[in-house]
């Protein structure tokens, strides 16, 4: 994705669109791959990418 989205990644659900970022979590151990789901906004899949 591009502008405010860049990084974020983006599921159509139906109708709506969740937008999210994937990180690292901290809290796991090296040998881990673990990582957190951070959901920034779930908006109909029309106006989801206005402000």
């Amino acid at each position: 994705m591009k502008g405010d989205w860049l990084g974020s990644y983006r599921l159509r659900i139906g109708g709506y669109r969740a937008i999210f970022g994937l990180n690292p979590d901290p809290e796991a151990k090296p040998e881990q791959k673990l990582l957190l789901i951070s959901v920034a906004v779930i908006g109909s899949r029309g106006g989801i990418y206005k402000k």
